[in-house]
This record gives structure tokens, sequence and C-alpha cells, in this order.
């Protein structure tokens, strides 16, 4: 018996045309997009049904705006990563006294 491996998904990375700093990211799973899509003035999600509803739909995704996310746990306090502001403090500290390599002073 021979195994086929899964599908890989495709990975793919684009603008809106005509839209000047846009951008997408996301991957094709299945021939379903699922990632991000930022425009101007937001990003909007492009998620499986599967995460949203407890049974199969008549619709394989769900594209929402971020802007229009309430998260109930959002205090402000966390960044990047889930780091809290003091840790991000301090690795801004740490990254604001590295020093240059020699080789990139030379070509300044």
């Amino acid at each position: 018996m021979q195994l086929t491996p899964p599908p890989l998904p495709f990975f793919c990375f684009s603008t809106i045309t005509d839209e000047p700093r846009s951008s997408s990211h996301g991957a094709i799973i299945n021939g379903v997009f699922r990632g991000t899509i930022y425009d101007r003035e937001d990003a909007y999600f492009v998620e499986p049904e599967a995460l949203h509803f407890e049974h199969p739909q008549d619709f394989h995704s769900v594209i929402y705006k971020g802007s229009d996310v309430n998260d109930p746990h959002d205090t402000g306090e966390l960044g990047s990563c889930g780091a809290k502001k003091e840790i991000l403090k301090r690795m801004q500290e740490f990254a604001e006294t590295a020093e240059e390599d020699e080789e990139d002073e030379e070509e300044v």
C-alpha cells in the first residue's frame, strides 16, 4: 500500500490592484484561502467557517474586519506575541544598546 501525502499549502503574498499600501498574505489549503488582507484603513481576516460554526455551513470562509473585533481580554497591556509592556520596554532598551559591526560602519 502506498500512502499519499496530504496536499501542501500554497503560500501567497499579494497586493490589491490600484490600492496603494495594500498587501495580503496567507495560504491556499485544499483550494481555500486562509489569511489576512490589508488595505489603507483596516485588516480583513479570512478563516475557515469551521472555526466559527458548530455545524458545516453552505460556505467555506468567514471574512471580518479587524476593527470590528472587540476583545474583552485586551487590557492594552500586551504587546506583540503576548509580551507585556515592561518586557517590550526592556527589549527596546536592549536593542538600542546594540553596537554596529565594523563591516556595517564601513558600508555607510
